[in-house]
Formats: structure tokens, sequence, C-alpha cells
């Protein structure tokens, strides 16, 4: 570089062993320029030729004075931390390279200041053969790399130092021996000091073990307060030998044994508290429950032994030595009482001795209390006081079980039983009832065996407990019966009603075939229509008849289709008949005949909302008809059936069906004339009949809940007798079919009585 006033100067000192130039040759070229201040320039090629010049090793001058000298040797005293400071013929760095001590020293790289990294010791030497002779190796780099190297022994010499000098409780400073008196019972003893910062310890003494020192404070205390009543020295003076060292910073030590003797002390009996009578008092009473071991816990003022020492039932107690616990060897009973004298107060002599062997005594009166130890007595459904367990029989659908019954105020509870989650039971007065009522048909015991086991507790106010494992029995019940009981007036009226209805109805189509002659004169076959009504204190109704006759030469064959409907009590009956019959005339004026006739229905039982009755029917009839003049006519006609009855009925919670079976019978006598006014023949017929049916028993099968039963129902008879005397007249309608039958329309209005 080149400055303002024209000096150049190479931005790094050139090396001749190691040219930078451009071509190596340690010629430097360089080109400089002049500018003046006009902005004149002027230019000049300068070439700058770097000569070698023989390079020199630093020669280091150490401790000893002799310069480039490779080991040198010198000493220092203890205690501190400068050794030297060396010096080298050219700029050098410093740096410690080697040495057996190498790490006890340091160097400061630029100033040459070698020192001890800590100072050292003479007593306590921290070089490798602890001769006190340090080793370490200096090295000082030149600024062209150049090193020299130098081995420095340093020895180290013992400098005299000061002894601790310890102050004692007596004696003055630097005393070998002190002494002290102290009063028994305490552990505190003296505080020891010295001239010079020490750590104290106890090294030595007959009784060293009892002692503690601070190695920091000097402060003396005994491990455990000494008795002058108990010694526990080693001659059993009184009299306590230990030796203190006292260590100062350079492991300088000084000794100082110190006698230690204990002072005795006045000192008080101990002073007991009962469980009554005060700190001091000479007797305490308490009671206490019987059954029980506990009594109580006596306490004194300092530390005492408690031992049991006299009382005229000493016998029956028992005391912890250390806490003063008072107890029973056998928890007492109030009823059989073991005291002496039986009177449930028992004597107890206590006394404490502390360790200055002073003792107090203290009588104990302890009394006995009565408890209610009895378990209450339970009572059962069966009565038994004290029982534990009982059976009860329980109809089934009812909740309530028992009230069960204690000697004394107690409270219930349920303890177990493999049916507990079946009951519940009023812990005050002992009612015992089912959570939901059982059900004889559907049991819900643990093993379905209608049988409910629970076990019940009585706990009284003392907390004595009776558990009572009570039975529970389901019985059957009829729920049935009781429920047709309700129903037996109206579903009997029904019954017989409905039975007497179907009675009349085929009393009456009995009657219309009964007049029917089937008349053969005008075709060999023939039909008629025959409507019908009647009005009664009973019913109201209709009827249709439709007859269809077939001749041949001695019998006449006559089928009859009917329908009819009621109306009676509110209600409608619908019934279809239908018979067939076959006569035969004997001569002109007398036939027989014989037929069979069925019918069918359905309806309402009237006083049972939702409800129906069914019944079919199959009779036998026989008559006889005979001519007494020309337009008169007698007959008497007599019959034999079964109905057949089918029935239900449905109320809340409650079903019901049935069948019964009526037995009939039937007979009567007709009387019949003719009439011929203006050409239209008018029949008048007086008709004499009676009916009955044994209904007997109907079998009903009921259902309440799942209770299922069948029972027989007594229904009794009906009986009907009918006078009638209708009048016809026939209207014909003729006409004819391939088979040559015609038909007949007869209209009948007439009076029924």
């Amino acid at each position: 570089m080149i400055s303002a006033t024209g000096v150049v100067t190479f931005v790094t000192a050139p090396d001749f062993e190691a040219p930078t130039d451009a071509d190596s040759n340690n010629v430097y070229v360089f080109v400089a320029t002049a500018t003046d201040a006009g902005g004149l320039t002027s230019s000049q090629t300068v070439s700058v030729t770097v000569l070698d010049v023989a390079d020199i090793a630093p020669v280091i001058t150490g401790p000893g004075g002799v310069a480039g000298a490779t080991e040198t040797e010198m000493s220092v005293n203890e205690n501190q931390t400068s050794v030297t400071t060396l010096t080298s013929s050219v700029p050098a760095s410093w740096s410690i390279t080697g040495g057996t001590d190498a790490a006890r020293f340091a160097i400061n790289p630029a100033t040459g200041v070698l020192t001890f990294v800590a100072a050292p010791s003479f007593e306590a030497p921290g070089d490798t053969d602890t001769a006190n002779t340090c080793e370490v190796q200096v090295t000082a780099t030149g600024t062209d790399g150049l090193k020299s190297v130098q081995t420095i022994m340093v020895n180290v010499l013992n400098v005299p130092e000061p002894v601790p000098v310890v102050m004692g409780p007596s004696g003055g400073a630097g005393a070998s021996e002190a002494s002290i008196t102290v009063d028994e019972n305490q552990t505190a003893v003296t505080t020891l000091t010295a001239d010079l910062a020490v750590r104290w310890s106890i090294t030595a003494g007959a009784d060293r073990s009892k002692f503690a020192i601070n190695a920091s404070s000097g402060v003396l205390t005994f491990v455990a307060a000494p008795d002058y009543e108990a010694p526990t020295d080693a001659d059993r003076d009184n009299v306590y030998v230990v030796e203190v060292t006292a260590t100062d910073g350079n492991n300088e030590t000084a000794v100082q044994t110190i006698r230690v003797s204990v002072r005795d002390l006045s000192e008080p009996a101990p002073v007991l508290t009962g469980s009554s009578g005060g700190a001091g008092a000479a007797s305490s009473a308490i009671s206490v429950n019987e059954n029980q071991t506990a009594v109580t816990t006596l306490a004194a003022d300092n530390a005492v032994t408690w031992v049991i020492t006299g009382g005229a039932d000493a016998g029956e107690f028992r005391i912890n030595p250390a806490t003063g616990e008072i107890s029973f060897v056998t928890a007492p009973d109030f009823e059989a009482p073991s005291d002496a004298n039986g009177d449930n107060v028992y004597l107890v002599e206590i006394t404490a001795t502390d360790s200055n062997n002073l003792s107090a005594v203290l009588t104990v009166a302890i009394t006995v209390e009565d408890l209610d130890d009895s378990e209450p007595q339970i009572t059962g459904p069966d009565g038994a006081v004290g029982a534990t367990s009982s059976l009860i029989m329980l109809e089934e659908g009812a909740t309530l079980v028992t009230t069960m019954q204690a000697s004394e105020p107690v409270i219930g509870s349920l303890s177990g039983g493999s049916d507990q989650d079946h009951f519940v039971m009023d812990d005050s007065t002992g009612e015992l009832s089912f959570v939901s009522a059982p059900s004889y048909e559907t049991p819900t015991d643990s093993d379905k065996n209608k049988t409910y086991v629970v076990v019940v507790r009585a706990t009284d106010v003392a907390a004595n407990i009776s558990d009572h494992t009570l039975t529970v029995q389901i019985t059957d019940v009829d729920e049935v019966a009781p429920r047709i009981a309700i129903i037996a007036k109206e579903l009997k009226s029904d019954l017989r009603g409905y039975a007497f209805k179907s009675l009349g109805d085929m009393l009456a189509f009995n009657e219309g075939l009964f007049r029917d002659t089937g008349d053969c004169m005008a075709s060999a076959a023939q039909g008629t229509v025959t409507p019908g009504m009647h009005l009664n204190e009973f019913s109201q109704g209709t009827s249709l008849d439709w007859a269809k006759t077939h001749c041949t030469a001695r019998y006449r064959v006559i089928a009859n289709v009917g329908a009819s409907i009621d109306h009676a009590d509110g209600d409608w009956t619908r019934r279809g008949l239908a018979s067939v019959r076959i006569e035969n005339e004997w001569r002109q004026d007398l036939t027989f005949g014989l037929g069979l006739m069925g019918s069918f229905a359905n309806n309402d039982l009237p006083s049972f909302a939702d409800s129906s009755i069914r019944d079919h029917s199959l009779q036998i009839n026989g008559y006889v008809k005979t001519k007494l003049a020309e337009n008169l006519r007698a007959g008497a006609f007599v019959g034999f059936g079964r109905a057949w009855y089918d029935f239900d009925l449905h109320q809340t919670g409650f079903d019901l069906s049935g069948k019964m079976v009526g037995h009939r019978q039937v007979y009567g006598a007709m009387l019949s004339g003719d009439v011929e006014i203006r050409s239209f023949l008018v029949t008048t017929d007086l008709i004499l009949s009676r009916a009955t049916e044994d209904l007997g028993q109907a079998t009903l099968v009921g259902m309440v809940d799942d209770d299922v039963r069948q029972v027989m129902f007594e229904v009794g008879g009906v009986d009907m007798t009918r006078i009638s005397i209708p009048v016809s007249g026939e209207l014909h309608i003729w006409g004819s079919d391939p088979k040559g039958w015609q038909s007949t329309l007869r209209l009948s209005p007439g009076l029924l009585c």
C-alpha cells in the first residue's frame, strides 16, 4: 500500500522462503501513479526485490539467569502462587507444553509470568512424587514460528507457621487442660474458641463417646443429658473426661483435655394426673361400660415408669409401663362382677417412678356401668317369642305380609334371604310388605316354588341385633269365582232369556209346520211362502217361512226353510230354521207324520257390553192329524231335541267363556176349521202347545290375569205354554216350472196369546 506522502509498505511482511509475488521469484512489481491538483498524472513501475535474511530461534532466559539453557531450577516459599518471569531474545508467545506437574502451573502467553494455579503447601505436597519439587516445561514461540523449550524444576520451601491457641472454659489461652462443672439433666457443656480459624473434633478421652462437638462453632455438648444419680462416665464419679483437637488451615493442631463435672440437683417426685381429682391427687375415679377392657391412661409431669403395686382388685388389671394406659385383663361383666366385694367398683394402686427413682402413688377406683347387652327378642307371625325363624301362609295378590314385633324398641331392617329384593320393611313399625303383590301362577321367588325367604333384623339402641328368617308361602286364590259371583244373576238371566227366545222361535216354527197340510190336489208338487208377525209383552218379531211339498202315491215329503227376527230388551236376535218331514195318509181322514227340524242363531248377552252367544239345535217331531168333518180338523204333536250353546264375555281383567246343552220336549194339540167368505177361504186355528228345556249346568272357563279356572254354573230350565189362534187366507200365485212345481203365497194374520 502507499500513503499520501508516498511511503510504500507491504500489506503483510514477505517471507523469502515463501514468496507470494506473481511469479514466486521474490520480485514484487507494482505501478505507482501520482495525480496533481489539476488532475494531471504521472506513473512509474517499481520492482521490489526481497532479500533472504537468516532466521534465529528465541533464546530463553529463565530463573537460573543463563540465556538459552534448556533446564533450570529455582526455589519458592510455600503458600504463594508466584514463581518467576521468563524472557526471550526475540518477541515470542509463551505456553506450557509439558512436565510431570504441568497441570499445577499457568503462564501469561504475552509476559511470560509463570505462577502456581494454587499456592503449594509444604506440609501437603501436590507434585507427582510428593517431594515438593514440581516440574514444568515452558515453550517460547517467535514471530517466525521458531520455538525454544526450557524445563524448570521448582522447589517448594517450608515456611514456619503458627499453631492454633485454644481457649477452654478454664486455664487460660493455650492451656493443655481445662475443667468445668455443669448441672445434671442438661446437654449443654461449653463453647471452645481459638485464635485462628480451626476445625474442631473430639479425638480422645475416657468418656469421649458421651460428647459431641460442632466442627465449626466449637460448641461442646453431652449426647444425652447426664443424671447425677445414675452416672455413666468411665469411673462412675460424675467427672467426664474428653480430649478436643483444633486444626487450622495449615493442618496445625492444638489439643485440650477437658474435665466436665456433673453437679447434683434437688428434684421433685413425679406429679400424677388421673381421670379425676386433679394433678397430684392421691386417688382418682372413673366409670366405664361393661364388656370392654379399656379403662384410662394416666399422665405424669415427667418421664416415668408405671407399675401396678396394690389394690384389692390389682389382679384384674394391667398397665403399659411406658404410656400409663390401664386396661382390664378380661372385660368385666356387670351381671357377674369379679371385684373383691362384688359391687362392680374395682380398686387398683398405680406407682409411677421417674429416672431419679422418685415415685408417686395413685389409687384408682373403676366403676363398671351396666349396658344393654341383651339381644332383642323377635316375635314372628307364628307368635313364638325369640324364635329365629317362622312360616306364614299368604294369599296371592296381597302386598302386606305381617308386622314383626320385638321385646324392646328396635330399628327393623332386611339383612338377607334369597328373596330379600322382593320385600320392603318399615324400620320403625316392623311392617313387612312385598314390593309387588306375588302371583301364585307366575312366582318370582329365587327357586320359583312360590316360597319367598327373607331375613329380618332387629337392632336395639345399644346396637344389639337379632335375626329372624321368615318364610312366606304363597297360596292360590280363586280369583275367578268371585268375579263369576258378581255377574251370576245377570248371566243366568241372560242365558235363560236367550234360551227362552230360542225355544219360542222353535215352537212357533213347529206350529206353522203342523198347520201346513201340504195339499197335493192341485199338483204333484207345490210351494208356499208364509210371512208372519207377532207382538207380546216380551218381544216383537216377524218371520218368513218357505215350504216345498212333493207328493207320491202314498207319501208327501215336505221341506221348510224359515227365518225370524226378534227384538227384545233392546237387542235383535236373528234365527234360521229348517225342517224336512214325511207324511203318510193311512186313510182319507187320518195322517201320520215324522220330521227333523234344526235351527241356528247368534246374539249378544244383554247385560254385558262385550259379549256374544251362539246356539244350534236339532229336534225330532211326530204328529197325527184327522179330519173330523168336511171343514173341521184336529191333531196332536210331540217332539224331542237338543240345543247347544256357546257364549263368551269380556270385562276389565276378566274373560269368561262357556258351553251348555239344553234338552228339549215339546207337545201340543190343534183344532182347525175353514169358512168360505165370498169365495175366499178363511182358516181359523186353535193351537195349544207347551215346550220345556232343561239347561242344567253350564261349563264356564274364567280367566283373571294368569288365573284360569273351570266352574260349573247352574242355569236351570225354561218352559213355555202357547195358545195361538191364527186366522189365515190363501192367495195363490200359479206358475209352473219344467218339473210341474207350483208356488202359493199364503197370508196369515192371527192372534197369539
